[in-house]
């Protein structure tokens, strides 16, 4: 990074024309879902950039960033080799207890099969291509530099490559080349695949998406979170002021009464997975427990406002048997859910593709389920909960392979 701060780089002039002339690319677009070039000069800020200002970051700045994580990240392509093995062991014992499981059904076995050895194929090649990138990733961000990549276009394609592993964290940069996570969370999903297909073994009717659904989630671009160890914290950054944090982030405590109940935890949730949460209820008088929109609640302070309507922020249920809807005014305040008290556990899955959030209680049969759109750029969902009255206090629980919904 040091090397970069010192050193001159050898700017390209943008190819637009007009007042584009002359003006250099030193400025990059970090929106990945903008479609327009992400190299960009002063004047292309204001006409393809102007909706999202803030995702633009000097060029020197950005290569920088991206230099110093490369440093961080230097024993990625290390243990790669051994993933890879261990990779195609799994694949086999996969492969082994679907044929054993469902051998009644042949012609869905091979259906499923294709699928399987596809996401494999596809997480083996997503590996390859991470490590493939973070060995030439400091070699291109040196030509660049340097000014050694004439043709804007190949420089554009070379900058698209950085980007795509990359991700921006409010305002730093970090490296989204990680093997060893793909390969966690393939090896975890892959144990919860093989105990499904022993539960599906008992009835006619099996689900095949649902399977296959499990082994390709392993793909995800995001995969801080895994079914079995959960990483949410709740934070006093989005949370109100009369609710506090204890135990490392997994238990929020409410020091008053009133309408300041929000917490929130400190990541949003995947917008491409499924999303499992457990909550434990230490109840004294009213809680609420689900998915939140911190854009909506943030600048409320956190309060529970405005609820008899839609659009206050938030999709939970709470212990008195009532659904909350921020989108869907059927299921806002409505007496349709389960009643539960302190020592219960709630169980929430949020499956962002089929548009649907379910909560029951551990050990029970009844399943509360909520429409609820999926989340965008500016409307990230976080895992919450809603403390009415003071003592209340919930506890972010870990997931139990065991509970299914």
């Amino acid at each position: 990074m040091e090397k970069i701060q010192q050193q001159a780089i050898q700017y390209q002039c943008c190819n637009k024309g007009g007042l584009h002339e002359g003006e250099c690319l030193n400025l990059i677009c970090l929106d990945k879902s903008c479609k327009n070039e992400k190299l960009l000069c002063s004047v292309c800020i204001q006409d393809y950039h102007s909706e999202h200002q803030k995702k633009i970051m000097p060029v020197k700045k950005f290569l920088a960033m991206v230099s110093e994580q490369l440093g961080k990240n230097s024993m990625v392509t290390v243990n790669s080799e051994e993933i890879l093995e261990n990779l195609e062991v799994i694949l086999q014992g996969n492969l082994y207890s679907l044929k054993e499981t469902v051998q009644a059904i042949a012609e869905n076995i091979k259906e499923l099969e294709k699928s399987i050895i596809s996401n494999f194929k596809n997480l083996k090649q997503k590996i390859i291509n991470q490590t493939q990138m973070s060995i030439s990733m400091p070699q291109v961000i040196s030509q660049i530099v340097n000014g050694e990549i004439q043709n804007i276009q190949n420089l554009q394609e070379n900058c698209q490559q950085i980007l795509d592993s990359v991700k921006q964290n409010n305002e730093k940069i970090e490296i989204e080349i990680k093997p060893d996570l793909h390969y966690k969370k393939f090896q975890q999903q892959s144990k919860i695949f093989q105990e499904q297909l022993k539960k599906f073994e008992k009835t006619s009717k099996v689900d095949f998406e649902k399977l296959g659904k499990i082994i390709s989630s392993s793909l995800n671009s995001d995969i801080a979170q895994v079914l079995t160890d959960s990483n949410w914290k709740f934070t006093k950054e989005k949370c109100s002021t009369t609710i506090t944090i204890h135990e490392n982030g997994q238990k929020a405590l409410q020091t008053s009464d009133g309408e300041k109940r929000y917490v929130l935890v400190d990541q949003p949730v995947p917008d491409d997975a499924i999303t499992y949460q457990a909550f434990k209820i230490g109840l004294s008088g009213w809680v609420g427990v689900g998915l939140a929109v911190d854009a909506i609640l943030k600048p409320k302070a956190y309060e529970f406002k405005n609820y008899t309507t839609v659009g206050h922020g938030a999709w939970i249920i709470s212990s008195n048997q009532y659904t909350w809807s921020n989108s869907n005014l059927e299921e806002n305040q409505k007496n349709t859910s389960f009643a539960f008290t302190t020592g219960a556990i709630v169980l929430m899955k949020f499956d962002p593709n089929k548009k649907s959030l379910e909560f029951k209680l551990k050990g029970g049969d009844k399943i509360t389920k909520l429409k609820i759109p999926k989340p965008t750029q500016n409307q990230k969902y976080y895992v919450c909960a809603n403390l009415c009255q003071n003592k209340d206090h919930v506890y972010l629980q870990q997931w139990d392979e065991k509970d299914n919904f």
